[in-house]
This record gives structure tokens, C-alpha cells and sequence, in this order.
């Protein structure tokens, strides 16, 4: 979603097409602009012209960088002799304004022009990034495909990343049982967790059976964020019956990081499957630190008429806030208590936390 410089971009996409045109002629110009230099040459100009060439002793100049909106904003300041302080700010993120102008007006911004842009900073948060694989994989196609293909097959990690989520989002046109394998064979060659968590998301967002076994490859990996995003990924996606995916998949409920034990324990719930083992898993999550995730563990239990769940719906009906997520998830989960009284019971529990 474009935050920041690119959000407040589509103000201008409402309006004519030389507006637009110029906007993108300004975008570019920043592109090529070191914006730290630009704006303390603009300050240095500004002091000159108003003390004469002889004030440089009489001022410091000051920089930092600011992350924000979905880039960087750079400040620089002129600290005056007195405590005085001028100064000018600039938001980055011309890229990424840039690319939905581009895209707008109807320009055909070669892949690897776009590429360019999002590794510029090397970081898949800022809009310069999001922005390029969102145009990207609107645009589709043979030429994106192939380019996408190209950069799996380097060696830069960064590129590779780029690949895998230009991948992701590539639906139409039989697309994806091409993307698919390609994905696959990243996930499972990559060395740098980072390629192989991009890897594993993208293979869950093509929701594709066969990019199972490749998630399921890397549920024990020794990096926390790889693990929570194969839980992730699982997530609506691993078929029933599939032992060794419940295997994993329990394994991962067990997990020292709360974010994976809690993506974890949603998956088993959610699981269109019943066995001793799965229930057994969940029973074992209802002493869980986080209440999420106890909630969670007994939302499962209930859909499968444990009477487990139970007390642990009643202990978080009691004591958890009711705007969180804990207490409506075990609200929601009363339904399934076939009993009618003991259901009756706890759709009449009063929070004490309000």
C-alpha cells in the first residue's frame, strides 16, 4: 500500500495529464539529485546572500536522516551564532512518485529501470521498492516474467528478494504454474534467510499445492523470521491429511518465538482435520504466556467439541480485555460448545477487565 511521498502523489493522478507530466519531470530530477547536497547548498546560498561571503565561521551546518511514510526524510539545519537555527527538509521516495506517474500517463518503464529504483536503497520497506513490485505485478506479462526470472538467477540476495515478490503477485495468464517452480527452486537453493523468506511468502500468496513441500523444507530453519513466515504461509494452504505437514506444523506450536507458536496454533485450529495429535497439540497451548495464542489453541478445541476448551474460554471471557484480540476470538468460538447450558454459561460471563 503506497504511504508517504507516493500516497500523496495520487492527489495529482486526478488531474490532467500536464500536471502529471510535470510532476514526473520534477520526480526525475530528484532521482538524480543528492538531496542532502541540494539542500545544504540552498541553505549555504540563502546565508550567503544574506551576510555576505565572509560568514562561514559564524555557522554550523547539521544533518540527519528521518524515517518516515515509507521513506526518508532529510533534514539539515544552519546553527547560528546565539541559538539561532534555520533550516529546509526533503522527503526521498521520487522513485516511487516517479513510477506511479509513469505508470498514469501510460509509460512503459522497462523492468529493469524499475528494478533499479527499489534496490536503490536496498530496503523492501521504503515506497521506492513497494511501489516498483506493485507496477510490476499490475503490469504482468511474458517481459516481467522473464525479468523476474533473470534476477532469481543472480547472485545479489537484494535482487533475488525483488524476484521472489514480483513472482508473488503474478495470477493471470497461467502465470503461476510457471512462477511457482521458479519459486520453489529459490526457496530451496537460497543461502541468506532473508531470499529464502521471500521465497517461502511468495509461494504462499500463489497458494499453490505444489509450493507445499517447499514451504514445509524449511519449518525448522534456525531464523526466527523464516519460521514465522512457513507458519504464515501454511495458513490456509496445507492440505488435510498430510501427516507430515501436521507434524511440522505441531512442531512449530511449540516454538520459543511467540509470533510463530501464535501463526502456528491458528493454522492447527483452522486445519479441516481431527486426530489425537492435533487436539492433543492445542490442549498443550492452553497454558500458553500469550493469551492470543490460548485463545486461539481453544477456539480449536471447540470446533472440534473438546471439552478441553472450555475452562479456557471461560478463563479469558473473565479476565481479558474485551477490545482485544484473546477475548473476541474465544467469544466467537462459544458457538461451537455443543452443550447448550454450559454454552448458555459462558455468553453470560461478565468481563472484569473493562
Amino acid at each position: 500500500m503506497p504511504t508517504g511521498r507516493s500516497c500523496r502523489c495520487a492527489a495529482l493522478l486526478r488531474h490532467g495529464a500536464g500536471a502529471k507530466e510535470d510532476a514526473l519531470t520534477e520526480a526525475r530530477r530528484w532521482l538524480g539529485v543528492d538531496v542532502e547536497e541540494e539542500l545544504r547548498r540552498t541553505l549555504a546560498e540563502g546565508h550567503r546572500a544574506e551576510h555576505g561571503d565572509d560568514c562561514a565561521t559564524r555557522v554550523e551546518t547539521v544533518s540527519r536522516r528521518v524515517a518516515e511514510d515509507g521513506g526518508v526524510t532529510v533534514v539539515v539545519e544552519l546553527h547560528h551564532d546565539g541559538g539561532r537555527v534555520t533550516g529546509a527538509e526533503q522527503q526521498t521516495g521520487h522513485a516511487a512518485v516517479a513510477t506511479l506517474l509513469e505508470e498514469a500517463l501510460g509509460l512503459g518503464t522497462p523492468a529493469d529501470v524499475l528494478a533499479e529504483r527499489a534496490l536503490r536503497h536496498g530496503d523492501p520497506d521504503r515506497d521506492d521498492w513497494t511501489e516498483a513490485v506493485a507496477a510490476l505485478q499490475r503490469r504482468g506479462g511474458e517481459d516481467v516474467f522473464r525479468a523476474a526470472a533473470a534476477w532469481c538467477g543472480t547472485e545479489d540476495p537484494l535482487r533475488q528478494m525483488l524476484a521472489a515478490e514480483v513472482l508473488a503477485g503474478l495470477t493471470d495468464d497461467g502465470m503461476p504454474a510457471r512462477a511457482v517452480p521458479l519459486l520453489r527452486e529459490l526457496s530451496r537453493e537460497a543461502r541468506d534467510p532473508e531470499v529464502v523468506r521471500a521465497a517461502v511468502a511468495a509461494l504462499g500468496q500463489q497458494a499453490d499445492p505444489a509450493g507445499v513441500t517447499e514451504i514445509l523444507r524449511h519449518a525448522g530453519h534456525p531464523d526466527t523470521e523464516v519460521r514465522f513466515t512457513v507458519a504464515v504461509a501454511l495458513h490456509g494452504l496445507l492440505p488435510a491429511h498430510r501427516p507430515d505437514g501436521v507434524a511440522a506444523v505441531i512442531g512449530l506450536t511449540g516454538d520459543p518465538d511467540d509470533g510463530v507458536r501464535d501463526w502456528a496454533t491458528t493454522v492447527l485450529a483452522d486445519l479441516d482435520e481431527d486426530t489425537p495429535a492435533i487436539r492433543d497439540a492445542l490442549a498443550a497451548r492452553l497454558d500458553d504466556a500469550v493469551p492470543d495464542i490460548e485463545a486461539e489453541a481453544a477456539r480449536g478445541l471447540a470446533m472440534r467439541q473438546d471439552d478441553r476448551a472450555i475452562a479456557a474460554l471461560a478463563r479469558i471471557l473473565e479476565s481479558e480485555d474485551p477490545g482485544g484480540y484473546a477475548y473476541s476470538t474465544a467469544d466467537q468460538a462459544v458457538e461451537y460448545v455443543a452443550d447448550e447450558r454450559v454454552r448458555r454459561r459462558l455468553e453470560a460471563t461478565v468481563p472484569r477487565s473493562r
